[in-house]
Order: C-alpha cells, then structure tokens, then sequence
C-alpha cells in the first residue's frame, strides 16, 4: 500500500508492481488499483449503466495476440472460461495435434528471438515441436518441474531465421495434449550463432542456486528477455552447462553476460579448461554487458560442458551472482 506519501496526478497514472526474482511464489496474481477522492461534488452524476460495469479483460503489451493470427487446421480460437488464469484480452488458440500451422509477419530477413506465451492447464504440454521456415524442427520444453495444475502463463521461447513477410511455422503437440497459446513477441535477434544461456541444461551448479530468471523488465537488451542465473553464495561459486557443438571445428567463445552491483568477476571453462581472462561484471545497474571475446577454442561434435566461475567480487561488489544471456560460437576459416 501507498500510505505514507501523496502521488499526484492530473490525467492519468501508472503504477506498476516491482516484483524481485526471489521468494516468487508460482500461481501469484498482482494488480493494482487506484482511488480517487474529491472533496466535494461538482454536479449531478449520471447514473451508471450496470452494463458497464463488467470488469475489463487485461492486454498484454507489445505482443502478437494467438486469436488474430492465421491458423491451419488443428486449432481453435477461443475464451478463456473455465480456465484458472486470465487470457491477454480474454481469448486464446487451442492448439492440439500435429504440424499446426501459423502465419507470422517479420519486417525483414534475418534472426528472430520468438516467445510463445501460454497458459497453463493440466492438459498443458511440457514441450512443443517447433517447425521452422527453413525447414529445420526442434523441440522447446518448459522446466519439468512445472506445476500444471496451479495455472499461470509459461513462456517456450527459440531463435527463427525468418523471412521477410509472412513465415510459416508449425506446433506439434502429443496426443491427449492441448496448447493454450495466448500470444507471442517477436523482435529481431541481437546475437548470431548463439545458445541461449537459459536454455541450456544445467548439468551441476556449487555454493549457489542456479535457475533462469526474466529480465524483461530491465532496460537494456536481453535475448529471449530472460537469462541463465547463478545466485552464487561466496568465492568459488560454479554453474556448469551443456554447450551443443554439431560440427567439429576451430571457433571464437563469445559469451553475453550481466552486470550489477552484486555480480561477481567471471571465469569461463570449457570442459575443465579455462578459456580467455576473467570478466568483472561489476556495474552500478543491472547491465546487459554485451559481446565478450573469450578466444578461439577447438572443438568436437557433440555436448561439452562450460562452466562459470565465481572467482571472487569487485572491491565495490556485495555479491557473487552470474547472469548467461547467451554463448555464441563462431567459426574459424
């Protein structure tokens, strides 16, 4: 509650609720509401009509809605009813079976960071087959340990190379499975070449807690808006991840880390072995920092692990946290 200070407005206001990547508790419903008082009636107000009163369906910023783009068959517009959790303006496409198609519009060619935003039901899938443009399928999972049952929104986000105009892509859903895909973003990609740092598996994490956490509502530029986060503890604390390699083969490390008061200085390892210097993600904000060139690496096919070390705190930092963007490899010729 506003108590103690006086908010003064004219037309209109804005509040927002600062909601910190802490303490959440899943299934949580924030709003806001605001009262004015007048000290004395200026005429006569006309009665209301209690048709109007109905309580109006909230809009998400920003985004595509799923009821207003062009589907194939195997999906099914419709309202948000019986359903835990509110719909963005109230209505969504159920989506059930294989290869449904939709229609989604991009200003030019080139990569794409796209986030399908659903609502969540017992009949949720945890994953969805994904059928790009190029050709190319892959599967985009939520965390295994999400509860169906307690509603929400969850987000499957990936990368698309997209054409301008109109792009074609597909939804593969299990059997018995039924996506509620309310809306989607869509902007253009800042990074090539690049692995999501929240989407890639954690595979063991020391001193800290390690999870994704949602960076949309920072300024700066995130991929997919979220990143990989390591709540490191103290000096040593270690995130390790899965980083896919499908082609042997000389590449440039490049890493996309955050910075802030609390951010630790960063050591990277790839399969054990340290690769370029320390980063000190230090900053008097949260900060993207942006491009990081780490060096050339050689690299196998298949899965190798990179690890990210706290190795100690700048002399103005409080704390050894680690924010992933993403890990980008570029090919040596």
């Amino acid at each position: 509650y506003q108590i103690q200070d006086c908010v003064p407005y004219e037309k209109s206001i804005r509040v927002d609720v600062e909601h910190g990547g802490t303490n959440d508790y899943p299934g949580a419903d924030y709003a806001c509401t605001a009262y004015w008082y007048q000290e004395a009636p200026s005429h006569d107000w006309s009665p209301i009509d209690p048709a109007q009163l109905s309580p109006a369906k909230w809009a998400a910023e920003h985004v595509v809605e799923a009821e207003g783009l062009t589907w194939g068959a195997g999906a099914e517009v419709r309202d948000d009813s019986g359903l835990k959790s509110e719909a963005s303006g109230g209505k969504l496409a159920a989506i059930r079976g294989e290869k449904v198609s939709m229609r989604v519009s991009a200003p030019g060619a080139g990569a794409y960071d796209l986030k399908l935003t659903e609502l969540l039901a017992p009949e949720s899938p945890l994953s969805v087959m994904v059928g790009l443009p190029d050709g190319t399928s892959l599967p985009v999972q939520l965390d295994a340990k999400t509860d169906l049952t307690k509603g929400g929104h969850a987000d499957l986000s990936l990368q698309a190379k997209l054409a301008a105009g109109m792009n074609t892509i597909t939804l593969t859903v299990e059997p018995g499975k039924t996506l509620l895909l309310d809306y989607l973003k869509i902007k253009p990609s800042p990074y090539q070449n690049a692995i999501e740092g929240e989407k890639m598996k954690i595979l063991d994490s020391k001193d800290g807690e390690a999870k994704t956490q949602d960076m949309a509502s920072y300024s700066g530029v995130w991929s997919g808006d979220s990143q990989f986060w390591l709540v490191g503890k103290k000096a040593g604390a270690e995130a390790t991840l899965e980083m896919p390699v499908a082609t042997a083969g000389r590449y440039n490390l490049i890493v996309y880390l955050t910075g802030a008061k609390d951010y630790a200085i960063v050591q990277t390892l790839v399969d054990g072995k340290e690769i370029g210097g320390t980063v000190d993600c230090y900053a008097e904000k949260v900060t993207a920092i942006g491009r990081k060139l780490l060096g050339p690496i050689e690299l196998t096919p298949g899965a190798h692990r990179l690890t990210l070390r706290a190795v100690e705190k700048n002399a103005k930092g409080s704390n050894y946290l680690i924010g992933l963007d993403a890990v980008a490899l570029e090919p040596l010729h």
